[in-house]
């Protein structure tokens, strides 16, 4: 059976590692926001264009934290209260 990487389109044999760009086909992918090219999700930056990625958590971790201190001024203002 013959099908084509998903990263760099060189047409394979295997599932398991293509053999132009070394990448396993059926791990985690992405597409790249500047090209629109497809990535491994494990890799910072875009094999193609070489745009590098920013990180999913960039943004949760933020949120943890003000939820943390928002929780902990209120558990602090109820217990003042009484």
């Amino acid at each position: 059976m013959s099908w084509a990487c998903p990263y760099c389109g060189n047409p394979q044999a295997s599932p398991d590692v293509c053999l132009h760009c070394g990448r396993n086909p059926s791990a985690p992918r992405r597409i790249c926001p500047t090209c629109k090219m497809m990535t491994p999700k494990s890799e910072r930056a875009c094999w193609h264009c070489g745009g590098v990625f920013t990180s999913e958590l960039s943004w949760k971790i933020p949120v943890v934290i003000l939820v943390i201190v928002v929780s902990a001024i209120l558990q602090f203002v109820i217990r003042g209260m009484h």
